[in-house]
């Protein structure tokens, strides 16, 4: 098990009045298996359980780039 995460936490400023699906962020990682170990998936998790991630909110599944709208 070796990936690499460039943050633990990613912070990202969102103006108000975003349009629907304007880039919000990007988040990274890397991973140094090889083949399919080396596989990444993204998702928004909540920083605390009693939190809920605003649906208008997506991330990337395989690159990490975050859209969002306000």
């Amino acid at each position: 098990f070796s990936i690499e995460i460039a943050f633990q936490i990613y912070e990202f400023t969102v103006e108000e009045n975003l349009p629907g699906g304007a880039f919000v962020g990007s988040v990274s990682a890397e991973d140094n298996d090889l083949g399919s170990n080396a596989s990444l998936r993204y998702s928004l998790e909540p920083s605390n359980p009693s939190f809920r991630i605003d649906p208008s909110f997506r991330i990337d599944p395989n690159t990490g780039k975050e859209t969002g709208s306000l």
